[in-house]
């Protein structure tokens, strides 16, 4: 049977060599060592015992307690109580056996426990381990250091030292502060994301908080609170930039500094200097260039090597690797040949680990004093400004102006989101709003004629037609599919019917109304141009209505069993107008089509009769023969 431990508290002891020089005597049958404690000369005496090695050695005690219990598992487990007073570390001791208890009747969970054993933990072990689980996840080394800096920092603002204090409310505080202080919104919202993803890993992987106590911390607006908005470089300022990046090296140095030629350029310096200066100033302006035309960040073009530069002609480009990206995925960066061209150059001769191009890390005064010379406003009327990073937004708005699809420009961009592409990292004063607004299509309003009414003779179907659209193909405007035979033989078939219609006008009116012919009780009367598309889907128009083609009007009906759309189709009139004429007889319709006496036809099924107009006696006997009708109208 397993032997019950009980629970006690205890300091530990730890044994060092014995100092020379310190007193050992013998007591009550013990050996011990009279110590100074302390710088004002007190003395204290310690156990004195003998090591492996034979050798004494002094012993030793911890200044705080610790507390050894049995878990609910049964595990014997030492932990510290952090106190010096017995009292304390006693009823430390007790709370830690209550709840081993309750872990071991189920009361609370066993995570729970060891929550609450971490809770008294002091807070730089668990930063270190978490500095440790970065570098085995092989983040970059600028991520490892940004987010530890954010971390240790708001750690010591706000005093946190245990694991228990981490709270949300003393950084809220905090960064309220920071508001009233000035930082920017980007600044405070980095340290909220240095708080939130060491939250996370102290919940998901060390397992000593139950809840990231961080996650509800207000995020900054960056929109709102812009410090630095960038603006993209002109072709025109890129191109005065290169120039003085070229030159000001050298120019700096042949300027004479003082005297009556102050400011003039004549100074004497040696032929080595001056080489040295030109490739300086060269340099310079290729990774002016370089970034431009790559959309490379700073950081990124200075971690490149020349062994990560491969150069074939149609085909050069830049390995970048996972650790020197932001993403940390490692890319591809295609290069135009006239780049790879000078970069070639550059690095002739050079081993394969020396830097592709010495990038100085002070670039941004640099570049500062490079567009002073160039007459280059650092700040623009839009309170845009120009820096190292803007060389990106002058790649995307470069890409942009050229046509380069947005699918294309994410790709070299390198964004995961494309939003960034088209707004964060365009610069909207470049675009060229005004040409491309010139390149629309003209868009006239066309001259309106006057409208068909329909009428029925039981006046409970009074409806307009509605309009068809006036690109529908015609006879004179017969869309993409008809060919001009087509056009031709149906400019015939008008023709045959207007010598019909006209031989049975009366000689004293040549512009007699509209003659009514009615085919099954309904009937239109013409008032000008009407689209012929049918007003119902349910109901189709059962008349057919006929004018004379000088006068301008409309051939218009469909037989009682039709189910074909109409469709538009256009006829010149007498005065060059156009007018509208509905086409889309099923091919009932279509053919040779036979008119009896008084104008009665029968043909596939669908009779009727041309009715008589009293102004135009005759007309439907005028009418009797046949006549072709081509396409079905």
């Amino acid at each position: 049977m397993r032997k019950q431990l009980m629970a006690s508290i205890f300091k530990k002891q730890t044994t060092r060599p014995v100092p020379s020089g310190l007193e050992i005597f013998n007591k009550d049958g013990g050996t011990f060592a009279r110590i100074k404690k302390g710088t004002k000369g007190k003395t204290k005496i310690v156990p004195v015992t003998t090591g492996e090695d034979g050798s004494p050695r002094i012993v030793t005690e911890s200044a705080t307690w610790y507390a050894k219990f049995r878990d609910a598992a049964g595990v014997v487990r030492v932990v510290a109580t952090g106190c010096r007073d017995k009292q304390a570390a006693e009823h430390k001791l007790r709370e830690l056996t209550n709840q081993a208890e309750r872990v071991k009747v189920g009361i609370i969970r066993p995570e729970e426990f060891e929550q609450a054993r971490f809770a008294d933990s002091p807070l730089e072990p668990f930063i270190a381990e978490y500095e440790s689980h970065l570098i085995a996840d092989e983040v970059s080394t600028m991520y490892r250091k940004n987010v530890l800096g954010g971390l240790r920092r708001v750690v010591a603002d706000c005093k946190f030292q245990w694991l228990k204090d981490l709270n949300a409310n003393p950084i809220v505080n905090w960064l309220a502060d920071q508001v009233r202080a000035g930082m920017s919104a980007r600044a405070r919202n980095h340290y909220r994301d240095s708080l939130i993803v060491f939250g996370n890993w102290c919940v998901d992987h060390k397992k000593c908080l139950a809840v990231n106590p961080f996650t509800r911390l207000p995020k900054a607006d960056r929109k709102a609170d812009p410090r630095r908005p960038s603006r993209a470089l002109t072709d025109d300022e890129l191109q005065r930039l290169l120039k003085v990046a070229c030159e000001r090296p050298l120019n700096e140095a042949l300027t004479i500094r003082r005297g009556k030629r102050r400011g003039e350029l004549g100074a004497k310096i040696g032929d080595d200097a001056r080489e040295r200066l030109t490739a300086e100033g060269r340099e310079r302006a290729l990774i002016y260039k370089t970034l431009v035309l790559t959309g490379l960040r700073k950081n990124e073009l200075a971690s490149l090597t020349v062994g990560q530069f491969h150069h074939e002609t149609g085909k050069s480009f830049i390995t970048l690797k996972p650790k020197d990206e932001k993403n940390g995925q490692g890319s591809r960066i295609e290069l135009m040949d006239g780049l790879a061209d000078e970069l070639r150059e550059h690095c002739k001769g050079q081993p394969a680990s020396t830097r592709l191009l010495n990038v100085p890390t002070g670039l941004l005064r640099i570049l500062d004093r490079d567009l002073k010379a160039a007459g280059i406003p650092k700040v623009d009327d839009r309170g845009l400004c120009v820096h190292v990073h803007a060389m990106r937004k002058t790649t995307c708005t470069m890409l942009n102006k050229a046509g380069v699809p947005a699918r294309v420009a994410q790709k070299i961009m390198r964004h995961s989101d494309i939003k960034l592409t088209m707004t964060v990292y365009t610069d909207e004063g470049q675009l060229d709003v005004r040409n491309a607004l010139d390149q629309m299509p003209a868009v006239n309003i066309p001259e309106l004629g006057t409208r068909t009414k329909i009428v029925s003779q039981t006046q409970t179907d009074a409806r307009p037609n509605l309009v068809a659209p006036t690109v529908a193909p015609t006879a004179f405007n017969s869309g993409q599919n008809e060919s001009s035979s087509v056009i031709g033989e149906r400019m015939l078939v008008f023709e045959n019917l207007k010598e019909r219609i006209d031989g049975s006008a009366s000689p004293v009116n040549k512009n007699t109304p509209l003659t009514s012919c009615d085919i099954s009780g309904a009937q239109i009367e013409l008032t000008g141009f009407e689209p012929a598309t049918s007003w119902s889907r349910t109901k189709r128009s059962t008349k057919l209505s006929y004018s004379s083609l000088n006068r301008g009007g409309i051939l218009m009906g469909s037989p009682r069993k039709s189910t074909a759309p109409f469709r538009a189709c256009s006829i010149r009139t007498r005065s060059g107008r156009k007018g509208s004429l509905s086409e889309g007889l099923s091919s009932v319709m279509t053919g040779e089509f036979s008119f009896g006496p008084a104008g009665r036809f029968n043909r596939r099924g669908v009779s009727g009769a041309l009715g008589s107009d009293p102004k135009r006696p005759g007309f439907a006997q005028n009418h009797e023969g046949d006549m072709r009708f081509s396409g079905g109208f």
